[in-house]
């Protein structure tokens, strides 16, 4: 069942155990996002023992490196998937999977915006989008033709390679709030808040479903103008943005002495 995802970029490298305890707590027990129920790495097949749950979770996140957390009907999941122990890539992310409907209440679009401001300022993230997982997987996957056969691969290997395009909601970090400029303060279309210290909601439309309508699409593609089209990725073209965020490099990490 197609889902709506909040997806949050990590910065390189794993988070550490004593975060991780901070996230679990911030999404599951003051957002109250869902009830664990049950956990495990890519599936959530171990069930969560009332009382003990964040230290279960924790400690299984520091021994696997990854975990995902879901509600008892497994509706709603948190997948933690970061850098393997020793490498660093710009690849890590943490994924919210909620149901469609959700989006349209008012109030929890709200909060949904507050509350990943705050995941991300934890986590310092430079990135967060949320969509429609059809939405995501349009932008972000293609087919190209080799020979007689035909093989998907991605348009973008990962964000330091820019934006696959806009989403409903779209959480801009210092990266590229440096890379657009004062293009944030007066969008043409759609709204562009500021949420916390070079931390911006950009909006094309107001509902997630409206990406797949014609009205929806002309927001985004004005909105990509404005913002910068070499910036982003061009699907007529099939050509990576030219400009790209300004990120740290990508150092292996030292083993401890």
């Amino acid at each position: 069942m197609s889902q709506l995802v909040t997806d949050i970029a990590l910065p390189p490298g794993r988070p550490a155990a004593a975060t991780v305890r901070d996230l679990l707590r911030l999404c599951l027990e003051t957002f109250r996002w869902f009830v664990p129920a049950r956990y495990g790495t890519s599936l959530a097949n171990n069930e969560i023992v009332a009382g003990a749950w964040l230290d279960t979770l924790v400690t299984f996140y520091d021994r696997e490196g990854k975990i995902n957390v879901a509600d008892v009907q497994e509706r709603q999941q948190l997948y933690l998937l970061p850098d393997k122990p020793g490498r660093r890539s710009y690849l890590g992310t943490l994924s919210w999977f909620t149901p469609k409907k959700l989006a349209t209440n008012k109030t929890w679009r709200a909060n949904h915006a507050g509350q990943i401001a705050a995941v991300m300022q934890l986590l310092d993230s430079p990135l967060a989008i949320a969509a429609y997982e059809e939405d995501i997987h349009r932008k972000s996957v293609r087919w190209v033709r080799e020979g007689a056969i035909e093989k998907r691969t991605h348009t973008l290997r990962d964000y330091s390679e820019g934006l696959t395009g806009l989403y409903w909601r779209n959480f801009f970090g210092p990266p590229y709030t440096d890379l657009f400029g004062e293009a944030l303060d007066n969008p043409p279309v759609g709204r562009a808040e500021k949420l916390a210290n070079q931390l911006w909601l950009v909006e094309p439309y107001d509902l997630p479903g409206q990406a797949e309508q014609a009205r929806g699409q002309e927001c985004e593609r004005l909105l990509i103008e404005h913002l910068g089209k070499s910036c982003f990725y061009d699907f007529e073209q099939d050509r990576k943005p030219t400009r790209r965020p300004a990120l740290p490099p990508l150092e292996e990490e030292q083993p401890a002495s």
